[in-house]
């Protein structure tokens, strides 16, 4: 279309003032569209320049000599050139170029100084303009064939499809406006002469911190142990995330596949630098083992879908675990554009679910090769990660590694990845032990599981393996459970149980439920209260913390005033008796944990941390000779006690009786019988502790005697005073006996 067929003015000045006058020679529906476009376009970019929008007489007109792949031209002045479709159509790409001049006169007349800076003005018209999504297509550009293409363009011609091309590449290495461009736009208000944007200026990749960081987190409990330094920064991740590309593919059921490794490919060429010895043909193994960026582009560039979501199902474990964004394509993914980001805290929740919803991850990431040779990690799941900018210099250097315990994660600046394994060995040899290990525990038996509600104030996943995993909201009640192999939480649970008799407020979880229903064998005692039976049976919910955890619970639990040498006895056998729930539970796997109830151990939630007493303890187990088997224990103390019940009660609890008595820390009743040969008497007796509990008496009684319609009986103490007496343990603890000795007194030794 001719620019003298007519023209059609349209003033933004004519409706409220607005800066920005428009003519546009073109029919009236593409003159009022271009119009449009730039209105809105002048508002939004002067707000991202955070600059009042400039006044100014825009001409926009046919451009029928532009060259070759060019859609558009400006001169400062207000001319603009487009190429116009014949059709009238205006596409995205036109929209696009338009922006783009217009970022041109927006520059020339709100920072004049900065006329003669062709890589500052293009820089700043690609971002502004939207454009950097539509220089992404085509095949991949490394940030320093980038840099080079970029170097040589700034003294030649920067409009050109190689060169627009390339400035896009490196603007991708940040989200939004780069600091490169921000620096400069604070220089158009300065009198001071104006420095020209360089090339070596975009290459850089400031980090949002540089700040060291160090995390250690429980992969039973999903919870930390420790963090130093930046550990809630968000920082790029170099190659961290490869596993999660190839996880997300195994979990989909379609695993990527051996690639034929490329070294003279002339887009990818330069990334299959994956050292020497390389296979014919490479698969997932050897390409993580490698950290092979080639392996990972090939496969972004054979399928559109892969490259899109790079991470399939994993997307939301990632988001939620502090990704900045999901990638917009493979090299986002593997880290080779750093525009995207996540906390070394995330990160290690990450990975801890990663390695649970795929088990076999943690063999594929044995065999590093990017370790140096002999490393102490060698044969340990490790991960690294190193941030370079366009000239190939190290920014950030990550390490993940994976125990059974922990999993934990290092960055540092400055460095690369593979030059912190000493710093992480060091880490991992000061978090191992068995206080540490994975504990187990019946939960909330004595209530229904809809009574429970749980809050996690993070993100709350149900995790099984073999899938991926599924984000929860939260509050819910475990009575769903049953539709879920295990729910675990980045943060403590907050527990709340809604039940009679439940004590008020909420209680802290540090770790993960399971639905397990019970497997019942046995008798149930008749003469057993409801609740009792309760105790006894056990619970369909299982939760996971660590032993430490565990044993610290426990002994809040029972008795939270405990100190020095008694307590630490009281720890270690708490510990034992984590060991042996199946003597308190029988079932038919042989495997039920201990409960949370009097019947084992009185547990009632986490506490915020192990304390040394408790390490020590869990960390110095109880031998096994003379000691196997169910450890009990009871308060115990000397203080006296008296308790009336009736008769019917106490025949309620034991059956009927002529006469009752204590001898020899059993209850003795006295029967009467018939026979073939007439009446008689039998002597029957029943064990301490189950007439403790059935009567509910304060611990064993010493005697009972009968008045009237009552029975009346007499002890010292609290508990089943079987085992280890605890205020005992705290006399001779004050009295200078060591936990050994107090243990000794506790349960002897049998003699060999």
């Amino acid at each position: 279309m001719g620019g003298g067929a007519f023209a059609v003015a349209l003033l933004l000045a004519t409706s409220g003032g607005a800066p920005l006058e428009v003519v546009v020679h073109a029919d009236a529906a593409t003159a009022a569209a271009l119009t449009k476009e730039a209105q809105a376009f002048w508002k939004r970019a002067s707000a991202a320049l955070t600059i009042p929008p400039p006044t100014l007489r825009v001409t926009i007109r046919p451009g029928e000599r532009l060259p070759a792949g060019l859609l558009a031209s400006s001169r400062p002045g207000g001319q603009i050139e487009v190429r116009l479709s014949g059709d009238g159509t205006i596409d995205e790409r036109l929209r696009a170029s338009l922006r783009h001049e217009l970022v041109h006169q927006l520059l020339w007349e709100a920072c004049p100084q900065s006329i003669a800076d062709g890589l500052f003005h293009e820089a700043m018209a690609v971002v502004l303009s939207g454009e950097l999504p539509l220089w992404r297509e085509g095949p991949y550009l490394s940030a320093p064939a980038a840099a080079q293409t970029l170097d040589r363009a700034v003294n030649y011609s920067l409009d050109t499809l190689a060169a627009r091309r390339a400035l896009a590449r490196l603007l991708t290495e940040q989200d939004g406006l780069p600091s490169a461009l921000r620096r400069q736009m604070s220089r158009c208000a300065d009198d001071a002469p104006w420095q020209p944007l360089t090339v070596e200026a975009l290459t850089s990749i400031p980090l949002a911190s540089n700040e060291e960081a160090f995390v250690v987190l429980s992969r039973h409990t999903y919870q930390l142990i420790e963090e130093r330094g930046g550990a809630g920064k968000a920082m790029p991740f170099g190659s961290t995330l490869k596993p999660f590309v190839v996880a997300a593919a195994r979990l989909a059921g379609k695993p990527l596949s051996a690639i034929r490794p490329a070294p003279q490919d002339p887009e990818l060429g330069a990334q299959w630098t994956c050292g020497t010895d390389m296979p014919a043909n490479m698969a997932a193994p050897e390409a993580l083992a490698r950290s092979c960026n080639g392996w990972f582009l090939a496969h972004g560039e054979r399928d559109a879908a892969l490259s899109s979501s790079p991470f399939g199902a994993l997307a939301p474990l990632l988001t939620g675990s502090e990704l900045s964004r999901l990638p917009n394509d493979m090299g986002e993914a593997i880290g080779l554009r750093s525009a995207l980001t996540i906390t070394p805290r995330g990160l290690a929740f990450a990975y801890a679910v990663l390695l649970d919803v795929d088990p076999g991850m943690a063999d594929l990431l044995r065999d590093s090769r990017t370790l140096p040779q002999g490393s102490p990690l060698t044969g340990t799941p490790a991960k690294t990660g190193s941030v370079r900018d366009a000239l190939s210099r190290p920014l950030l250097g990550w390490l993940v590694v994976a125990t059974d315990d922990v999993i934990i994660v290092r960055a540092k600046p400055g460095v690369g990845g593979a030059a912190l394994g000493p710093d992480v060995e060091a880490m991992r040899a000061a978090h191992r032990g068995r206080h540490l290990t994975p504990a187990s525990v019946q939960v909330f038996g004595l209530v229904v599981p809809e009574a429970v509600e749980v809050e996690c104030y993070g993100t709350a996943l149900s995790i099984t393996p073999g899938a991926p995993p599924v984000v929860l909201s939260t509050p819910l009640r475990l009575s769903s459970l049953s539709t879920h192999a295990r729910i675990g939480c980045e943060a403590p649970w907050v527990v709340h149980v809604n039940a009679p008799g439940a004590a008020p407020g909420s209680r802290r979880y540090d770790g993960v439920f399971t639905w397990r229903p019970v497997e019942t064998v046995g008798p149930v005692d008749p003469l057993a209260s409801p609740r009792q039976q309760r105790a006894r049976r056990g619970s369909d919910i299982i939760f996971t913390t660590t032993r430490g955890q565990y044993v610290q619970g426990v002994l809040v639990a029972e008795d939270a005033q405990i100190r020095g040498e008694a307590k630490r006895a009281l720890a270690r056998v708490i510990d034992h008796d984590v060991d042996h729930g199946a003597e308190r539970h029988p079932s038919e796997r042989g495997d039920r944990p201990v409960c949370d109830t009097t019947h084992c151990q009185t547990f009632l939630g986490t506490k915020d941390e192990v304390d040394v007493d408790v390490v020590a303890a869990v960390e110095a187990p109880l031998k096994a000779t003379g000691r196997r088997g169910w450890l009990p224990y009871s308060q115990g103390g000397n203080a006296p006690w008296r308790e009336i019940r009736s008769l019917a009660q106490v025949r309620a609890a034991v059956g009927a009786f002529r006469h009752i008595w204590v001898n020899d820390g059993q209850v003795a009743l006295l029967r009467g019988i018939t026979d073939k040969d007439g009446f008689g008497d039998i002597v029957d007796t029943f064990s301490c502790e189950a007439v403790r509990n059935r009567l509910k008496l304060p611990s064993c009684p010493s005697s009972v005697r009968l008045d009237n319609d009552v029975a009346v009986f007499e002890g010292r103490g609290a508990g089943h005073s079987l085992g280890l007496d605890i205020e005992k343990a705290k006399a001779k603890a004050s009295a200078g006996a060591g936990a050994d000795a107090i243990l000794d007194e506790a349960y002897p030794r049998k003699r060999r």
